[in-house]
């Protein structure tokens, strides 16, 4: 998505072993994506209304409380 002109992007994981390997991979090839480790059903690092789009990949399925996060 970064490449494909994306302005601001941001990965979001409940693992900071997950960060911690994407952060390298910026480092590796900057595309200024800010990563940050949180709880997915509180979300706390981010405003309320940040996003315009939200794409999930794998983790809406484990989601003990999914619409907290979707409203």
């Amino acid at each position: 998505m970064a490449q494909k002109g994306v302005r601001e992007l941001v990965g979001i994981d409940g693992s900071y072993k997950m960060i911690e390997l994407a952060q390298k991979s910026e480092k590796e090839k900057s595309l200024g994506i800010k990563y940050y480790c949180s709880d997915d059903g509180k979300m706390k690092v981010l405003k309320d209304s940040y996003f315009d789009i939200v794409v999930s990949f794998m983790a809406i399925m484990d989601m003990e409380k999914f619409f907290p996060v979707a409203k």
